[in-house]
């Protein structure tokens, strides 16, 4: 058996369920992964485009909202990591997290798609690439994801690079938008 479980899922219930059910003498550590909102309001507004960007920027609002709330009910460790750090500064991110959670950082941990991939939850578009990269085997069909996504993916680097497309991506009345809507959450998170 192995003496940790890293559950990547992003559903706040998912995690207070697991959290009630670990026995008293297992550390459960919680991990936020934040992000800038603009970013991931243009994701789904990529993948979801009937949905205005009023109601993609409420929905991480609230979204954001709960993973705070949680956060501070935890009882246990928290650890945060911004996906732009992560990104700008790989090596002590995850030095910084590994130290957090008593884990032995590896500069390996930096290249998942070396390793043998068991994905929880996510996004499937980065998933194509690990799992592609990880199997050595073509990833057609292997996810459901849009076609512009897999063009996207199939032949994407198998490297950490950081994904500002909001900055070109969102109009100007979308971003105006989600500043009325989310900019007061996104204060925190804004990466610029």
């Amino acid at each position: 058996g192995r003496s940790r479980v890293f559950d990547s899922s992003k559903s706040t219930s998912w995690a207070r369920s697991r959290a009630r059910e670990l026995p008293r003498h297992v550390a459960a550590h919680l991990v936020l992964l934040s992000r800038d909102g603009r970013a991931v309001v243009n994701s789904h507004l990529r993948k979801d485009p009937r949905k205005s960007a009023a109601a993609h920027a409420s929905a991480w609002a609230v979204k954001m909202a709960k993973i705070e709330e949680l956060g501070l009910a935890w009882d246990g460790p928290v650890h945060r990591v911004r996906y732009e750090k992560l990104i700008v500064e790989p090596d002590e991110t995850l030095g910084r997290l590994c130290d957090g959670i008593g884990v032995e950082y590896e500069p390996a941990m930096r290249h998942p798609w070396h390793s043998e991939p068991h994905p929880l939850d996510g996004n499937p578009a980065p998933l194509l690439v690990l799992m592609r990269e990880s199997a050595r085997v073509p990833i057609a069909g292997l996810l459901d994801v849009t076609q512009d996504t897999a063009a996207r993916y199939v032949h994407a680097p198998a490297a950490l690079s950081l994904d500002l497309r909001w900055k070109d991506e969102m109009s100007s009345d979308e971003l105006r938008t989600f500043d009325r809507v989310a900019g007061t959450v996104n204060a925190r998170y804004a990466w610029e």
